[in-house]
């Protein structure tokens, strides 16, 4: 802005302050003094172009008062001349710097040079956006703006496996977006050949270090490799490419954690007195029914396409899958709490799905899933079960037993004839114990603890030279008590952990209860003496709630 001096008439002048501080008005004598008005005034400053300065309208009125009375030699400031201001702001990881100008009004605005050396003073000196400063200073809208960004470090990507196996069988759980696990999802058998690939492995990545905007360098973490298992059985690795594994048999193939497995996989049109009994390490298709009174024991999984009749014992160190039914005969258990003769006994490591099932006592070690009727059963799972198919009307657990780890879920719980009904989640016998026999042991190592410790203390005391390896194996000693103690301590977590999951254990029923249905979650029981609704039943302050679906 001009510092003048401005004649805004013969005796009326406006200057700036020797400092450039402040816009001031100044009157000299004058023989005949035309009078003024403040919209006059006004608008001759603005015509002067000393409106750039921050204004003080009150004091302008008063210039016009003092003047039309005649005043002389008097000053009155009537703007404030202020500088432009910056601020320059670092992000906390030293990535980014962000600038806000603030205009002048009437004194010196921010320039090119100022900036840079005011980034020049913080160290900053990478990253630097000299197009976007100058629009910045361009505009001078006080808006806050990115005009340094560094370069972050990419981090190197773990090495992973990869499936070439179109549907293999996957043992390891499916977890879906609300955190549910889902063990089983295929539904049929897949093969593979000699020489088949199986698995790719992709190595890690070292990534790409970074550089802050004051030119410091960020290292890259390196990714995490992976290896094929060393035991991997039915496979081996390609000798033209390290990284690929094939298949040295025809089988089932069964990926792994670090690679996969081809199981040898026999299949059966039936299982009878003509096939006898199965015993086979491996996987066993059978596309017809297994008769009275067989038994199959295999270590890997078992479809059956047709049907399972009673008398039946079936173990796998897989999944067992039954494409229809499982019908067995008479009461579960027999007087001497042993399984009845005519009861159909399956024993899965992996997961048991059916269409129905009926007078069956049935044990996996992860889910059961059927889609119709559980009757007169035992069912037993580590995890989950569930009757009924999503959005189907069939659901119903009748009689029996069934008790699972996590939930129980099923659209129909007992009958209209009151047939007595147990469902129980949430419930492992042994914790208790378990949880008992930590804290006796983690008692007995501390007291060890404590009497190690006050010999020691004692032996130090006694500042003897000859008890040199004495204090050095009573230090040892110590420090395995301790070892010993945290492992204690880390068992105990893991039950109390287990406790935990066990009380957010459910029961999930989509239509309705009838009477004499047992419901039991973790330590709390109700039994239902009358219909109920569906819903979602769960343990709180040790009692079996109810929540509406």
């Amino acid at each position: 802005m001009d510092a003048g001096p401005h004649t805004v008439q013969n005796d009326f002048i406006l200057t700036l302050s020797e400092d450039k501080k402040f816009l001031q008005a100044q009157f000299t004598a004058s023989i005949k003094r035309k009078p003024i008005e403040l919209a006059w005034l006004q608008q001759k400053i603005k015509d002067l172009g000393l409106d750039e300065a921050k204004l003080n309208q009150d004091a302008i009125g008063q210039c016009v008062i003092q003047y039309n009375k005649g005043n002389t030699g008097s000053v009155i400031n009537i703007g404030n001349c202020i500088d432009g201001e910056m601020k320059i702001e670092l992000s906390k990881d030293n990535l980014e710097a962000y600038l806000t100008v603030c205009p002048a009004q009437g004194g010196t605005n921010i320039n090119h040079d100022m900036v840079m050396e005011a980034l020049q003073q913080q160290g900053i000196v990478f990253g630097i956006s000299e197009d976007t400063i100058k629009t910045v200073l361009e505009k001078a809208d006080s808006q806050k703006t990115l005009i340094a960004k560094g370069k972050p470090a990419i981090h190197g990507k773990n090495g992973f496996f990869e499936n070439l196996i179109p549907d293999a069988q996957d043992r390891r759980p499916r977890i879906d977006k609300s955190g549910k696990a889902h063990y089983n999802d295929i539904e049929t058998f897949v093969t593979v050949k000699k020489d088949d690939p199986l698995i790719r492995r992709h190595q890690s990545t070292t990534g790409e270090p970074g550089c802050t905007i004051k030119d410091e360098a960020i290292p890259a973490t390196p990714g995490e490799d992976v290896m094929f298992a060393s035991d991997l059985p039915g496979t081996k690795i390609s000798g033209k490419d390290p990284n690929l594994l094939l298949s040295t048999i025809s089988g089932q193939p069964v990926v792994m954690d670090n690679g996969a497995i081809v199981e040898p996989t026999i299949t059966l049109d039936c299982v009878d007195s003509k096939t006898g009994n199965i015993e086979f390490d491996g996987s066993v298709l059978v596309t017809g029914d297994v008769m009275t009174g067989m038994k199959i024991k295999i270590s890997g999984d078992i479809h059956i396409n047709g049907m399972i009749e009673e008398a039946t014992v079936i173990e796998a160190g897989g999944n067992i899958r039954v494409k229809k039914g499982i019908v067995g005969r008479g009461s579960v258990f027999n007087e001497d709490g042993n399984p009845g003769n005519g009861v159909v006994q399956l024993k899965a490591d992996g997961n048991i799905t059916a269409k129905f099932v009926e007078n069956t006592l049935a044990t996996a070690e992860k889910d059961i899933m059927v889609d119709e009727l559980v009757a007169h059963s035992d069912l037993r799972a580590g995890a989950n079960i569930k009757v009924g198919k999503t959005g189907a009307k069939r659901g119903h657990i009748m009689g029996g037993t069934t008790r699972a780890g996590s939930s129980v879920e099923a659209e129909v719980l007992g009958s209209q004839a009151s047939v007595h009904t147990r469902i129980k989640v949430g419930i492992n016998d042994e914790i208790s114990v378990q949880l008992s026999e930590i804290n006796n042991a983690l008692d007995a190592k501390n007291r060890q603890r404590e009497t190690v410790e006050k010999t020691y203390a004692t032996a130090l005391r006694a500042k003897n030279n000859k008890k040199a390896g004495f204090l050095r194996n009573l230090k040892a000693a110590l420090k395995t008590i301790d070892s010993e103690l945290l492992a204690i301590n880390e068992s105990k977590d893991k039950i109390q952990n287990e406790i935990e999951r066990l009380k957010n254990a459910k029961i999930i029923v989509k239509r309705n209860i009838f009477n004499a249905v047992e419901m039991q979650i973790y330590t709390a029981l109700d039994k239902i003496s009358e219909e109920k609704s569906g819903g979602c039943y769960h343990f709180e302050n040790n009692l079996v709630c109810y929540k509406p679906l």
